[in-house]
């Protein structure tokens, strides 16, 4: 999607030549990351619980979009940049904050993707936008060539963000126009600002591509409960179908292939762990269990409701305007990346 909304100052011809060559030098594809994208290996849909597996399922990429936002400040490359800018809000956090707004609107999301997909595209986008320009990091999937290390980070940020969404939600585009050039009015006008427009619209345009055909948007598969022992039912009181059966087979975003920590089989059903493992569940699931503590009604709740739009929004909360932020030590990513899909994958 091309921007229209560029404020140039005195050299403002020379300055969009320069944006647009910028742009042009950027369209070459990254083949060998859009390979490793082609050549990930995805898992297959189990006789578990598929409703239960698949909140587990999308844990790994919730906790990677949260430790995205407990970050350092920019470096010292982005320091003059914000203290010119008028903006409020950090605007990793501003476009995190509107996605859960338009996540939380009825309708909005589509009933068969799971909004933590949309989520980890923004925050892909708005992270190798910003590496781009302030090499520090491995990137998430694209890298860029010749990138002036003077472009705007902020509105690198603020554009691979607004352009993705925009793809996204179409419904939405008015609202986020507006958010866009409320954000772009407040930088100064010069090539800095070009620049980084350049690089968040390439940057967005790639990250969407490669996500176009990561197997999310098919017609989920309708999942027939089967008749042996330990094959999931469909519960009462509604007995709704399983949702997201087609998600095992979505690309995923952190690993190299869907079962590259899954462990064993559960226990047998003849089996004293899981004789023991049932009934535990058993007593405290009761509606008026008396072995239930009120803290573990209080979890059980807790964990009934839209729980990655809790866990996206608690960080933000607490955080304030520091300028854009960087999305993590790529060491650091990477080990929560593998210990959270340990967890992840111990459910499906």
């Amino acid at each position: 999607m091309q921007s229209d909304i560029h404020h140039f100052d005195d050299n403002g011809a020379k300055e969009a030549t320069e944006s647009s060559q910028l742009a042009t030098s950027f369209s070459t594809s990254n083949r060998l990351a859009r390979r490793r994208y082609a050549s990930r290996i995805t898992g297959v849909l189990t006789n578990n619980n598929p409703r239960y597996k698949q909140m587990f399922r999308i844990l790994a990429t919730f906790a990677l979009i949260r430790a995205f936002l407990q970050v350092a400040p920019l470096a010292n490359a982005a320091t003059n940049e914000q203290q010119n800018s008028a903006q409020p809000v950090n605007a990793v956090i501003e476009w995190n904050r509107t996605l859960l707004a338009i996540v939380r609107t009825p309708g909005a999301q589509p009933s068969s993707i799971h909004s933590t997909r949309n989520f980890a595209i923004v925050h892909a986008a708005m992270y190798d936008a910003v590496n781009n320009i302030e090499a520090k990091f491995s990137p998430y999937l694209v890298s860029l060539p010749n990138v002036p290390r003077s472009a705007s980070e902020i509105a690198a940020a603020d554009v691979a963000a607004h352009d993705v969404l925009v793809s996204l939600y179409p419904a939405f585009q008015a609202s986020l126009d507006r958010e866009l050039q409320q954000d772009l009015v407040q930088l100064p006008d010069n090539q800095r600002k070009a620049q980084g427009v350049a690089i968040g619209q390439v940057v967005a345009t790639q990250l969407l591509v490669a996500r176009s055909s990561d197997g999310a948007n098919v017609t989920p598969p309708l999942y027939l409960p089967g008749s042996q022992p330990g094959d999931y039912q469909l519960t009462p009181p509604n007995f709704a179908p399983a949702d997201f059966t087609q998600w095992p087979k979505v690309t995923p975003f952190a690993l190299e292939r869907a079962d590259e920590f899954r462990p064993g089989p559960p226990p047998a059903l003849t089996s004293a762990t899981y004789t023991e493992v049932f009934n535990e569940v058993k007593s405290l699931g009761f509606i008026d269990s008396t072995t239930r503590t009120a803290e573990q009604t209080q979890i059980g709740k807790f964990w009934n409701g839209n729980i990655q739009d809790f866990w996206n929004e608690s960080t933000p909360s607490t955080r304030t305007t520091s300028g854009v932020l960087l999305l993590r030590c790529n060491w650091r990513i990477r080990t929560r990346i593998r210990r959270l899909t340990r967890i992840q994958h111990g459910f499906r």
